[in-house]
């Protein structure tokens, strides 16, 4: 149900899902939005009425209730997939639902593919919203050669990075620079 130029947001702490999320939502075409898990849901109302987020992946019950409450007050998010299974309720679908929904609807892998490569550098690859610290947070968009220069530029700071180096994620994935470092290392 996801459409190139959709929004769908990320409301997750770090975890291999938020990456899975991530790539499967830009293979879509559609924008990222990444929220940062620690924001009261008064913060998330304002950035999801601003970007139109249709659906969002939260990682568990805490995150999920906050939505529930924007939901109660806008109605906007029309599809929440939880990331911990047992924590989905009512119309909300869980990790492993969701994987099951695409696994029936048995995509194309060549359609896939072609849908993916559609990718332009200047297409819009995500929306990263700013603290609000001087106002109303405000989001910049990223384009795809935006992320792509960036982890470019990891690679040409970091001479070798090979399957035998781990890396330590301490940033949130929201964060601007953890995500292009995280996707420098899932490519190699």
């Amino acid at each position: 149900g996801v459409n190139r130029g959709d929004r769908v947001a990320l409301l997750s702490e770090n975890r291999a899902e938020w990456l899975i999320a991530d790539y499967a939502i830009l293979c879509a075409g559609a924008l990222t939005v990444p929220l940062y898990a620690t924001l009261p849901a008064n913060q998330l109302a304002v950035i999801l009425q601003d970007c139109g987020a249709r659906i969002i992946f939260v990682s568990n019950a805490e995150q999920l209730a906050k939505i529930r409450e924007l939901q109660r007050e806008y109605g906007q998010v029309e599809r929440i997939i939880v990331m911990d299974d047992a924590a989905a309720e009512g119309d909300a679908i869980g990790w492993h639902g969701l994987l099951d929904e695409v696994r029936d609807s048995r995509p194309d892998e060549a359609a896939f593919r072609a849908e993916a490569l559609r990718a332009q550098p200047e297409d819009v690859a995500t929306l990263i919203y700013t603290s609000g610290t001087t106002g109303t947070p405000k989001g910049a968009m990223l384009t795809h050669d935006n992320i792509w220069s960036n982890v470019y530029g990891c690679f040409s700071t970091i001479l070798t990075i090979d399957e035998n180096d781990v890396n330590l994620s301490f940033l949130p994935l929201s964060h601007s620079f953890q995500r292009m470092f995280d996707y420098g290392m899932f490519w190699v």
